[in-house]
């Protein structure tokens, strides 16, 4: 976890605050991965990392970090409940389609609190209530690094490997590569799921991460990612 505190550190005291790399660290993490990230920061860097979160954040987005902080995530060793997810469905809807970004409490609690698999039975009530899908509610409602944070802990609560195959994808996109998140996406990845991120970036790419790194990127950078991909093969 040194990589992810030295990532989170770097996102946060240099130029502007890096939202990006914190939303796709934090928001994409366990109870326990959040507790060995909070413990490597502060051997390394001997401060705290939530109280650095603060000073360098504000408003919702700020709360939300704080919310994840707390590593208080249910275990999904129990089975999901219906009458639960309903109720808080409800409270999305009614706190999101009406005033998103305004009264955003029940909305951290739910979403940082409640077990994986209790979400995903929330997410499909929310789409019976709403007619459309939590992502875009979203997507309409919030902006900014609010929006991503919510849509991260969304995605990667119905599918981590395709949240970080996006991300890949996005990385990608455009005039130049942003080669500080994708090697950061690749390095964190590179031990845990690459096989299954690599998986879904053919599926929805219909081109590989190898001949899309090939076709990216150059030198002993394009060397480095290419390695890094088939470290698990």
């Amino acid at each position: 976890r040194l990589y992810d505190a030295k990532q989170l550190h770097e996102a946060i005291s240099g130029g502007g605050t890096d939202e990006t790399a914190i939303v796709e660290i934090l928001c994409t993490k366990s109870n326990a991965e959040i507790e060995e990230i909070k413990e490597a920061y502060r051997s390394e860097y001997e401060s705290e990392l939530e109280d650095d979160l603060k000073g360098d954040t504000s408003g919702y987005f700020q709360r939300l970090l704080v919310s994840l902080m707390a590593a208080g995530r249910e275990s999904d060793e129990w089975t999901s409940d219906k009458d639960r997810a309903m109720e808080d469905a409800q409270k999305f809807y009614d706190a999101g389609e009406s005033r998103w970004g305004t009264d955003e409490s029940d909305i951290n609690a739910i979403l940082c609190l409640r077990s994986y698999c209790q979400l995903i039975e929330t997410f499909n009530c929310f789409e019976e209530i709403a007619g459309k899908t939590i992502e875009e509610s979203i997507s309409d409602e919030c902006s900014g690094a609010l929006k991503e944070g919510y849509l991260a802990i969304v995605q990667s609560v119905r599918d981590k490997p395709a949240y970080f195959a996006r991300r890949i994808k996005e990385c990608m996109a455009g005039l130049g590569t942003n080669d500080s998140d994708l090697i950061r996406i690749i390095v964190s990845r590179s031990e845990i799921d690459m096989e299954e991120i690599e998986a879904v970036f053919l599926e929805k790419n219909e081109q590989t991460l190898l001949e899309a790194i090939e076709s990216e990127c150059g030198g002993d950078y394009k060397r480095m990612l290419l390695a890094l991909v088939t470290m698990q093969e």
